[in-house]
């Protein structure tokens, strides 16, 4: 970077004033859902959902995640309250001990939730790039 605080390149890479690529500089979104004011759903809640299935056990997909099994079971729970149905579902007996699995309403609504996020930020990435790529390039022309 420039003592001046002005672009330049490095590497044939256009850089700003503190050295970062704005290249490198992109969106992020966090889809979540809500019930009330109070967020229920979101990136956690599903990734949860998705060891559930992966794991066969709420348990397993708790510790796979670094979270305790109360955790796990509440943030479930809540979920539940708020939309109105069951998530999951418990397996007992068998060979294995018993375990969770997702029940039918939870497959299509974490299915559901996937198609959502995918079809918000690949729009979301589409405005970004329409709207404020230009300002970063802008940004970088004259040094």
């Amino acid at each position: 970077a420039l003592p001046c605080g002005r672009t330049a390149e490095r590497n044939g890479k256009r850089m700003c004033r503190t050295g970062i690529n704005q290249q490198d500089i992109s969106c992020t979104l966090r889809l979540g859902m809500k019930h009330s004011d109070r967020t229920f759903w979101g990136p956690g809640v599903a990734q949860l959902l998705h060891q559930v299935a992966a794991c066969c056990s709420l348990r397993a997909a708790a510790q796979s995640m670094d979270m305790s099994y109360s955790k796990a079971w509440k943030i479930i729970h809540d979920a539940e309250q708020a939309l109105g149905f069951p998530l999951v579902e418990s397996i007992s007996g068998g060979v294995r001990g018993g375990g969770s699995r997702l029940t039918k309403q939870g497959e299509y609504i974490l299915s559901a939730y996937d198609k959502t996020v995918s079809a918000v930020q690949e729009t979301a990435m589409e405005a970004f790039e329409q709207n404020i790529r230009p300002v970063l390039n802008s940004a970088m022309i004259t040094i």
